[in-house]
């Protein structure tokens, strides 16, 4: 009975022993895949960190180039401005000069 209850326990402690190693390997599997995601996670983070920095860059590009688009509209604005000044300024005169030609024109005739 001693050696039946004795191959038992052997038996036993085998299994248990392979079972603890399955279950040791089974964690290792896991924690090398957790490792995986890890470091995929740590390369996206890195991948939206340079995203968020293009982003960044591409703001201010655009902030700047508003500013001279703004500066661009206020300048053809001031040479609408100085041309409708001129456009009065040669209507006056040719108004002006149709004066002087009728003037002539009557003192002509």
């Amino acid at each position: 009975m001693a050696d039946k209850t004795f191959q038992l326990l052997e038996k036993m402690y085998g299994e248990l022993i392979e079972f603890k190693k399955e279950t040791n390997d089974r964690f290792d599997r896991i924690e090398n895949g957790a490792s995986e995601t890890n470091s995929r996670l740590d390369r996206i983070e890195n991948g939206a960190s340079e995203t968020n920095s293009r982003l960044d860059r591409i703001e201010n590009g655009a902030s700047e180039t508003n500013s001279r688009l703004d500066r661009i509209e206020n300048g053809a604005s001031e040479t609408n401005s100085r041309l409708d000044r001129i456009e009065n300024g040669a209507s006056e005169t040719n108004s002006r000069l149709d004066r002087i030609e009728n003037g002539a024109s009557e003192t002509n005739s």
